[in-house]
């Protein structure tokens, strides 16, 4: 009788840390959020603030139409800041020699122009990365395992005692 109960309270104790691990794992898909800073995007998942490489690595494993979206806003992140660095370098070199050269004024309008598309990647940089969260987040509604917790009870009837596993 002892080893029944024995057998019992193992198979019941493996049941109920199973039951903890799955709904763990389940909570721990959380939605990320997007909010506008000073310097750029802002990821947050829960209380944690993400980079953006670390939000292209959590879509990489979990969402790959997601993944390819945030992948290309990245990519369009990178030009952007080469092209403001480079345009921004461009305007103030034409704005320091344009009274001793006549080639300053050439170099400005064309600074102008690629800070100019500088900021048309940016702007998709953030449409993109905006729409790869909103495809991240719509997904981990509909591929929820459990839409609930999953529950354990112990009941005993007049022929003897039981487990309901209900999920």
């Amino acid at each position: 009788m002892q080893k029944k109960v024995f057998c019992l309270l193992i198979f019941l104790g493996s049941f109920l840390g199973l039951s903890a691990q799955i709904s763990n794992e389940s909570s721990q898909a959380e939605p990320i959020t997007v909010s506008e800073g000073f310097w750029g995007l802002r990821f947050k998942q829960g209380e944690n603030r993400l980079s953006s490489s670390k939000v292209l690595d959590i879509m990489r494993e979990t969402n790959d139409e997601a993944y390819r979206l945030m992948n290309k806003a990245f990519l369009h992140n990178g030009i952007s800041w080469g092209a403001a660095v480079l345009g921004g370098g461009m305007v103030g070199y034409g704005l320091a020699v344009r009274d001793d050269n006549p080639n300053g004024n050439v170099f400005l309008g064309i600074g102008i122009g690629v800070v100019i598309g500088a900021y048309i990647l940016d702007s998709s940089y953030n449409k993109k990365s905006r729409r790869a969260v909103d495809i991240y987040n719509a997904g981990l509604q509909t591929s929820s395992f459990f839409q609930r917790e999953p529950q354990i009870n112990l009941v005993s009837t007049s022929t003897g005692i039981g487990i309901i596993w209900r999920f």
